[in-house]
């Protein structure tokens, strides 16, 4: 089932390869079968698979947001099976050589201050040399795309005080008499891409430098994550020792395609599909 913008290249796959198939490992019989990507979110599809006895859930995807392990473990608990999802760990080959070049060159940083005369200035911070420290009038982007940045004009005090005709000073009342001195009152940075933001870190979510950040993992029958999530190590497996009978004993509390699933009110047809449950 081609989901998103899979649909402008995929047609729709033939539902007789939704079978489940019996194995050995290690002398113990495992069911398994497979949903690829979002195709798990898909109700139907996955009663289609508990509904053929299956104990070994495999799941591959290119999803690493939080919903994904929320919904294995679902799976888990739905189907009393042990659920495998293995996800993509795939570093952005071309970060690491512009990063360098970017934050070198395409990064300035601008600090606003106050001082005790009220009259704001703005001074560069960057990777340039003292004689060199003025504030950038275009930003580059990783692309080569010149984005001109809108100057930052001189905000000029309000006078503190006035004379009359007879020479006498009058004070006027100023809101910056209550700043301190100095006083940094905005930092803003202009990134490689030219867009404004803060200096603060980003989040953990957005680390740079990966297209998906991986977080394949094992779940139990009963819902637990066992094995994982793996997150940012291309090289590494998960594996994890685990009693297939777990799902036997699972089902004698919750048995969504036997006992609980209501035959008497509910059926289900999959066209080109044998929904006949394989023996453990």
């Amino acid at each position: 089932m081609p989901t998103g913008t899979e649909r402008l290249c995929w047609g729709q796959g033939s539902p007789s390869t939704l079978r489940a198939v019996s194995t050995s490992l290690r002398g113990v019989r495992v069911n398994l079968a497979a949903a690829i990507c979002w195709e798990n979110y898909m109700p139907l599809l996955r009663q289609a698979l508990y509904a053929q006895n299956v104990n070994l859930y495999l799941a591959p995807t290119a999803d690493n947001r939080d919903a994904w392990m929320a919904l294995m473990r679902t799976v888990a608990v739905e189907g009393r099976c042990f659920v495998v999802s293995s996800n993509m760990c795939v570093r952005d080959s071309s970060s690491s050589s512009s990063s360098s070049s970017s934050s070198a060159i395409n990064t300035t940083t601008t600090t606003t201050t106050t001082n005790i005369n009220g009259i704001t200035n703005e001074e560069p911070s960057s990777p340039l040399t003292r004689t060199q420290r003025r504030r950038r009038n275009s930003a580059v982007t990783a692309d080569g795309h010149e984005i001109a940045l809108p100057s930052s004009p001189i905000r000029r005090a309000r006078r503190r005080s006035v004379f009359d005709s007879d020479g006498n000073e009058i004070v006027l009342s100023c809101a910056d008499d209550t700043q301190p001195d100095p006083a940094t009152t905005t930092t803003t940075t202009v990134t490689a891409n030219g867009e404004a933001g803060d200096a603060t870190p980003k989040a953990a979510g957005m680390a740079p430098g990966w297209l998906s950040r991986g977080g394949s993992a094992i779940v139990s029958p009963y819902g637990d994550v066992i094995a994982g999530p793996q997150w940012e190590d291309p090289e590494g497996l998960v594996w994890q020792d685990v009693d297939m009978r777990d799902c036997v004993r699972g089902r004698l509390d919750l048995d969504a395609a036997g006992s609980y699933s209501r035959s008497d009110a509910f059926r289900l047809s999959v066209t080109g599909l044998d929904l006949d449950p394989l023996p453990y």
